[in-house]
């Protein structure tokens, strides 16, 4: 009886563990992507707090916000890894970007990635293999290296914040996400994996 009752103990102290989740979760909805789709992100909140992401929803569809980076905190980190763990970089192209295009954006905490407790936000994020600026810049993933006999899978990623990232983020903006109850979220977030269907 008394190995019965520390077996009981063991099974049910593993077990919490393996149930135990991160308070903050990415989780892309999506049963496969293509070049040119959207990709759908689901963020579960299973805290009781309140947190904010350093990550300006407007960079999102903003093409020039990888070469204006010091105008947005963060981008949106989609990652691509092939069957074998292999990460297929992104590459860029700037010859006088700016000549042609200019940007200025004003971070908001209307535009910050907020997420109330035990809540769920949904929201999506557009994918290009590669993007087109203009005739002088394109940024896209390093495509050459992918090889026909491997699959290929995208993820989300949210970085930790380290200081640079945190002084970015304007003290009025700072002070109005904190009066509104919200703590920046100071954890890396990594998605699930999702098929990539390269045509």
């Amino acid at each position: 009886m008394k190995y019965v009752l520390i077996f009981i103990i063991l099974f049910l102290c593993i077990s919490n563990e393996v149930i135990k989740k991160e308070e903050l979760e990415f989780r892309i909805v999506n049963k496969s992507i293509t070049n040119g789709s959207n990709i759908d992100v689901e963020l579960v909140n299973n805290s009781k707090k309140d947190y904010y992401l350093l990550l300006d929803t407007t960079s999102f569809y903003n093409k020039l916000a990888p070469f204006n980076a010091s105008e947005f905190l963060q981008l949106a980190n989609i990652g691509i890894k092939d069957n074998y763990n292999n990460v297929i970089d992104l590459e860029f192209k700037d010859y006088q970007c700016y000549n042609n295009l200019e940007y200025k954006n004003h971070v908001k905490s209307k535009n910050i990635l907020k997420i109330k407790s035990n809540h769920k936000v949904y929201f999506s994020i557009p994918f290009k293999l590669r993007t087109d600026i203009n005739e002088n810049c394109w940024y896209g993933y390093q495509i050459q290296k992918m090889k026909i006999d491997r699959k290929y899978f995208c993820f989300l990623m949210n970085v930790k914040p380290d200081e640079y990232l945190r002084q970015k983020l304007p003290m009025e903006v700072k002070d109005s996400l904190m009066q509104m109850g919200y703590e920046l979220y100071e954890k890396e977030i990594i998605s699930n994996k999702v098929a990539l269907i390269l045509r």
